[in-house]
């Protein structure tokens, strides 16, 4: 992926959906397309793959998807932008380092 990924898909969102309801909002623009693809095992629920989508991204540290719904088209992107997480770290031979104690690490996941 390069820096951001966008994905387009022609149609409006269903009628409930917005972009800011997204994730909680249970909804498919073709229920039966949808209840076959459940009856065959390739989803388990309604918008389980937005779900997955910004579960992925956290777990990956990566910044959070962006959905637009603009003249009937809705795109998704995704951005390849690692967030930084500051976590205590106390080291076992702090006591022995000048200014001992706890230290703070920034961690960078990279692709």
């Amino acid at each position: 992926m390069t820096e951001a990924d966008t994905r387009a898909n022609s149609g409006p969102l269903p009628a409930q959906v917005m972009v800011e309801n997204i994730q909680v909002e249970r909804s498919s623009r073709n229920v039966r397309i949808a209840r076959f693809l459940n009856e065959l095992g390739f989803i388990r629920e309604l918008n389980e793959g937005v779900s997955r989508i910004f579960s992925s991204m956290e777990q990956s540290m990566l910044a959070k998807s962006e959905y637009r719904d603009t003249n009937s088209i809705v795109r998704l992107t995704l951005k390849n932008k690692v967030s930084i997480i500051e976590k205590p770290f106390t080291s076992p031979f702090s006591s022995k380092l000048k200014n001992s104690g706890q230290r703070s690490l920034k961690f960078q996941k990279t692709s």
